[in-house]
């Protein structure tokens, strides 16, 4: 697949906090949320998600560098 994205940077560890109000019933939003292979659907600096251990929910993102 051909992408007009730019190179992943290396990987390390970073944060991101954004806060906005969704107006929306909040069992929607979880769902949305949860569902991680659709975030690319809704979330355009996400290029590939993979989900490490599902019990721990930790997982690894793809994302745009803002820098």
């Amino acid at each position: 697949m051909t992408s007009n994205l730019p190179d992943a940077p290396e990987r390390g560890n970073f944060t991101v906090h954004v806060r906005k109000e969704i107006e929306a019933p909040v069992e929607v939003v979880w769902k949305i949320l949860l569902d991680f292979p659709s975030y690319h659907e809704w979330n355009p600096f996400v290029r590939d998600m993979t989900i490490v251990s599902a019990v721990t929910r930790q997982k690894e993102q793809d994302l745009l560098d803002f820098g």
